[in-house]
């Protein structure tokens, strides 16, 4: 029947643009994965970035609180983030001598004043992923290369760190039947490291 013929052919033409609305569905996918890659691409730069950025950023600020906290002036070479990990290193820290200044006066920050109270080379700490189920810190390893205090006993007898020890002994109380804080230390590793003696009292120096 011509009128069955053209019904049917009028069928097999409308599956033409169904099979082109399938071919713009896969093209769009493709763009919705490359736009999914770009996203991923974008977040892995910005944490690449961050991670970058950070050690600068926290540099000055470890810095800062450890000076308010000893009252003396700190000072940071460099700190970085391990590739790989839960690792940090701190390189060139120094903690000024006494009489130095304290964090807050120029004295404090001059290159040529006394040498400092301590230094460290270098100071490795590798955390392990344990931390997280533990709710403490797990220290996997804790590396201290080159450290060097130096400390004078004066004429009356006081030290030349009393004041880093009042300034503890007079911080915040813990409360009484407080638990101490909870970590665990696998393995410490202390190289080169040097204790000086200036003992004034009877004319000594102690190496």
């Amino acid at each position: 029947m011509p009128g069955h013929a053209s019904v049917i052919g009028r069928l097999r033409a409308a599956r033409v643009p169904g099979s082109i609305r399938g071919n713009d569905g896969i093209e769009t996918m493709g763009r919705g994965l490359k736009w999914a890659a770009a996203g991923v691409a974008a977040v892995l730069v910005a944490a690449g970035v961050v991670a970058w950025k950070l050690p600068s950023w926290l540099r000055p600020q470890v810095e800062a609180q450890a000076s308010q906290v000893l009252g003396r002036s700190v000072r940071l070479q460099s700190l970085e983030w391990a590739e790989q990990g839960l690792g940090l290193t701190l390189r060139g820290l120094s903690v000024a001598a006494a009489g130095a200044g304290s964090a807050d006066t120029p004295a404090a920050q001059d290159a040529g004043a006394a040498a400092p109270q301590f230094e460290v080379e270098r100071v490795a700490l590798q955390l392990s992923w344990s931390s997280i189920a533990a709710r403490a810190p797990v220290i996997e390893a804790l590396h201290i290369d080159a450290p060097q205090l130096r400390l004078v006993r004066r004429a009356d007898g006081t030290l030349d760190v009393d004041d880093i020890a009042r300034r503890f002994a007079a911080g915040p109380q813990k409360p009484q039947g407080a638990a101490p804080p909870r970590f665990e230390l696998r393995n410490l590793r202390i190289e080169r490291g040097r204790v000086d003696v200036d003992d004034r009292v009877v004319s000594l120096r102690h190496r």
